[in-house]
């Protein structure tokens, strides 16, 4: 991170995260890991079981579609698990597999944007 912003002239001190399947995977895990470089993060349909083991200040929105079988379980032992420790976990279901709509897209750019 570091060395992105020397090469890009940036200064980031707090980072907000979007991704999708492995990407979504990606940044649940680098925010749970370093809650001190995230402000919030926005996930659809993590492509793996996540969960917390303590609080966080990190906000989540986490968005995952009904007909996704394989990933709708993760979506919500990763919602119940923050709610047991005090995170804040904003949860949306879309009636639709692991395409991500475009729905999501805007329920995440309104979410990142507060």
């Amino acid at each position: 991170i570091e060395n992105f912003q020397q090469n890009h002239d940036l200064k980031c001190n707090k980072m907000m995260l979007l991704g999708a399947s492995a990407g979504a995977q990606f940044c649940q895990r680098f925010a749970m890991w370093k809650p001190d470089k995230c402000l919030s993060c926005a996930t659809y349909a993590a492509g793996g079981s996540i969960e917390f083991s303590q609080g966080s200040r990190v906000k989540f929105f986490v968005g995952i579609g009904t007909k996704d079988t394989n990933r709708l379980g993760f979506a919500r032992d990763f919602r119940d698990s923050g709610g047991r420790f005090g995170v804040r976990v904003e949860y949306k279901e879309y009636p639709i597999g692991h395409d991500m709509p475009r729905e999501f897209i805007t329920d995440a750019l309104r979410f990142l944007a507060r």
